[in-house]
């Protein structure tokens, strides 16, 4: 089920609040507990009914190794961690593994082309990091719908936030929390209307002009191929960010915080802050199950860059199995050591991101172009498209008129149209076969720029949240609206991954 759909705002996320508090209303707190359980487990099975069966085979073996742990600790982690990554392995990488298989060695193994479930990638992290905490003493005396609850809770169930069980669980054994809160749910409806908005008015138009650009790659002059590409870092960003921030939400509603995700990523001076703001929680388990235990940065320095790329070259097999987000990880990783190479030399004695505001500014503009090239990588179906993109760009660099807006495909430009501002556009009478689109293309972009680098982030606005006339209709107007767009609805990026 889409958080972008009807069922979902106007049937799915109405009953679950309500059957949720109307059973704690009569202090039946488990009943409350198993109820949103088996909403989620709707939420999940919805997509499709097969995978109901493997989310529901893994919740209860991931259980039953944690209760074996008091007896066996060892075997029921070594077994738990083989059996969730080698479930992750088959259904994500095992056609990957054949194929280079095939290629290597001249062999011709018949692909299964499974269907990626759901969710995987991330319930498969969460469980597998639960049971490390088990093993370490962190996670004792769970209850079963306390540990179901934790994997399937369907906010967070699809696309993350990668959750820990400290940060959720002890929320739903509190009965403070138990009782309808109205400051939260509308701080709830309010971070989810924002959210929607990301989605459907901005992510969902941006991802038009994308697809469009890498369905004519080809011959794309180098600013029509920037224009995709700057597209593409914004439709990913307001799509993922923007699920996050309806999960978040949507938990909210039920007084449940789940764990922020992103943190005005486009604003980071350097890869490392960069990543200090994206993807949070992907970036807090890798440290926290990988990094660290692997030695960090106590083990010498050869020893720490070897770390850093492990876990960026993890990060890029997390999202897919290809070779370009292989070589994606391994690049983010040299980013990575470079910039510690050089923090490490003369950051003591240059601070970058405080030295001015017109440095800070060239840095953040370093840090979006590095960004940009290195997401032609992880967009590109290939490696040998990814060469194509910069083809596009480097390759005609010196061409005359290749960065003039006369090379942009007309019909590129008319993607980025919003049927609602049309007509405000064509009152102002301009043409709208090449002006209203130029206008909207340009008008998008800058404002999608705009958003991710002055305005405030939603941890940001939600925090100072404080219900006004304005903000109630700031909200029942971004909820119309995105309602009245969902006859075009699509499925969030991350479902990918």
């Amino acid at each position: 089920m889409l958080f972008n759909s009807y069922i979902f705002i106007l049937v799915f996320l109405p009953l679950s609040i309500i059957g949720y508090f109307l059973f704690n209303n009569f202090e039946a707190y488990r009943l409350g507990k198993l109820y949103l359980i088996g909403m989620s487990l709707w939420f999940y099975a919805y997509f499709n009914l097969n995978y109901l069966p493997l989310i529901l085979l893994s919740v209860g073996v991931n259980y039953l190794l944690y209760i074996w742990m008091e007896k066996r600790r060892k075997i029921a982690l070594g077994l738990g961690v083989l059996l969730n990554i080698g479930l992750l392995f088959y259904f994500k990488y095992f056609d990957f593994f054949l194929e280079n298989i095939n290629i290597l060695f001249g062999r011709d193994y018949n692909l299964l082309h499974l269907l990626l479930p759901l969710g995987i990638s991330f319930f498969t992290f969460q469980q597998v990091g639960f049971l490390i905490d088990a093993y370490r003493g962190e996670a004792l005396g769970y209850s079963f719908e306390d540990y179901a609850l934790f994997v399937t809770f369907f906010p967070q169930l699809i696309a993350g936030p990668i959750v820990s069980h400290d940060e959720m669980i002890p929320q739903f054994q509190n009965k403070e929390l138990k009782a309808f809160d109205y400051d939260n749910a509308s701080r709830g409806i309010y971070r989810f209307s924002l959210g929607l908005a990301k989605k459907v008015l901005l992510a969902d138009v941006f991802g038009r002009g994308v697809a469009y650009g890498f369905a004519n790659l080809e011959g794309l002059s180098a600013l029509a191929t920037i224009i995709m590409m700057m597209s593409y870092m914004l439709q990913l960003y307001f799509d993922f960010s923007g699920y996050c921030d309806m999960a978040s939400g949507a938990a909210l509603m039920m007084n449940i915080r789940i764990a922020d995700n992103f943190l005005s990523p486009h604003k980071a001076v350097s890869i490392p802050d960069f990543w200090k703001r994206w993807h949070i929680t992907l970036s807090r388990f890798l440290t926290r199950y990988v990094y660290i235990p692997l030695g960090g940065s106590r083990r010498g320095t050869v020893r720490t860059y070897l770390n850093i790329f492990l876990i960026f070259v993890l990060s890029g097999m997390w999202h897919g199995a290809g070779w370009t987000f292989l070589v994606w990880g391994l690049l983010h990783g040299l980013c990575m050591c470079v910039s510690r190479a050089v923090s490490t030399s003369i950051g003591k004695h240059f601070d970058f991101a405080k030295n001015s505001k017109i440095f800070r500014g060239l840095m953040i503009a370093f840090t979006i172009a590095l960004t940009l090239c290195l997401l032609a990588v992880f967009r590109a179906e290939s490696l040998s498209q990814a060469g194509l993109i910069f083809s596009n760009v480097f390759g005609n660099i010196t061409r005359e008129g290749t960065f003039s807006l006369a090379s942009v495909p007309m019909a590129m430009l008319k993607e980025y149209q919003i049927p609602e501002f049309f007509y405000i556009l064509k009152v102002l009478h301009l043409n709208a076969d090449t002006q209203i689109p130029l206008v909207s293309a340009i008008g998008l972009i800058g404002a999608g720029m705009g958003i991710v680098l002055l305005a405030p982030n939603t941890v940001e606005l939600t925090g100072r949240f404080k219900p006004t006339f304005l903000k109630s209709l700031v909200v029942t107007v971004l909820i119309i609206w995105c309602l009245v767009s969902l006859s075009q609805v699509s499925t969030f990026l991350y479902f990918d991954f």
